[in-house]
């Protein structure tokens, strides 16, 4: 499952989202969902939302995973697995050598290939920047350094 506005839904579905939340329709957050729709991960990468706001839509034993991470979700992190099982976690735990070799093995494999919307010169940095700031992207914004 997948969220975004409707205009990215046939992206999202290339990428292999088997259904999707056009986020313009209101706010998915308040969707209510039988347990067997509910998410075993919710991996928020673009930091529009929050663990209150996503909680009732996880399993329990799901994780929930912010792009950005504000004082409240510091703080579930610590408080979440002491009061259910579910857990918070930030993007750094999962840089783990484990974790890295996967990535780097499916990306090497080409199971894994991010989405680039659009690649930049180095001295075009602040227009990247500008591009990122919208919250609209449809993928990677890269910025190419010189060798």
């Amino acid at each position: 499952t997948a969220v975004c506005s409707g205009k990215n839904e046939a992206f999202v579905r290339e990428l292999g989202a088997d259904e999707v939340i056009d986020y313009t329709q209101g706010d998915w957050t308040r969707r209510e969902h039988p347990d067997d729709q509910r998410f075993d991960v919710i991996f928020d990468t673009v930091g529009k939302t929050t663990y209150k706001r996503c909680k009732h839509l996880l399993k329990d034993r799901a994780t929930y995973i912010p792009a950005v991470m504000r004082l409240p979700e510091l703080l579930q992190m610590i408080w979440t697995p002491i009061c259910s099982k579910r857990v918070v976690k930030s993007g750094v735990d999962l840089a783990n050598p484990e974790s890295l070799a996967t990535l780097e093995q499916l990306a090497q494999s080409r199971v894994l290939v991010p989405p680039v919307e659009r690649v930049y010169p180095l001295d075009q940095i602040a227009q990247a920047h500008r591009d990122v700031d919208t919250g609209h992207r449809s993928g990677m914004i890269v910025v190419r350094m010189a060798h």
